[in-house]
């Protein structure tokens, strides 16, 4: 499923496990962004994978916040096109209680200020440690254009898909959310 939003103002956003601190390496923290009318683009879904005689169960989902729709577009299943000017940094997401969280502005100043609590009720549990996903940044020299968050959700959480839509409605901001059409945009890069 996609859908689309807005964000009316961007300004921190941190991407963590809410027990890590800043000095941690993986995860995302970003403050001073400065941005207004951002858009909201998200793709969710149900996966599948087997691995040997194991197979794993959950959903994956895929958030772009961005300027504008000609600098990056999200396509199906987390595929994400840029435009040609954009420098990329990558960053991964870990866990180690078993839980992440995603905010902007107050809510993730909330994040930060629940560093000591387990499980905070402004993460998701996702019922396994080690990665959760990444974040990459788009930017032009020092200007941050977008940002792609992507990540894993095992079934084991019972999170359905609209669970997961509404803590991410509510953590970012997101406002306008409605189901997306699809266009594609033949003047951007994989």
């Amino acid at each position: 499923m996609r859908y689309k939003g807005k964000i009316k103002k961007l300004n921190y956003i941190v991407v963590s496990d809410p027990s890590y601190g800043n000095d941690v390496e993986f995860r995302y923290e970003k403050d001073n962004l400065k941005k207004v009318n951002w858009k909201v683009n998200i793709d969710i879904y149900p996966v599948k994978y087997k691995f040997n005689k194991i197979t794993v169960r959950g959903t994956e989902f895929h958030v772009l916040l961005c300027e504008d729709d000609r600098i990056c577009r999200l396509e199906d299943k987390g595929n994400y096109r840029y435009s040609k000017q954009i420098q990329i940094k990558q960053n991964d997401i870990y866990m180690d209680t078993a839980c992440v969280a995603f905010g902007i502005n107050e809510k993730a100043d909330e994040i930060i200020k629940s560093q000591k609590d387990w499980q905070p009720d402004c993460s998701l549990r996702t019922a396994t440690d080690g990665v959760f996903g990444t974040v990459i940044e788009g930017k032009v020299n020092d200007d941050t254009k977008f940002i792609l968050m992507s990540g894993y959700i095992s079934k084991d959480t019972q999170y359905s898909l609209e669970d997961i839509i509404g803590y991410l409605q509510f953590q970012l901001n997101i406002t306008e959310l409605e189901k997306e059409k699809e266009d594609i945009d033949k003047n951007m890069e994989k």
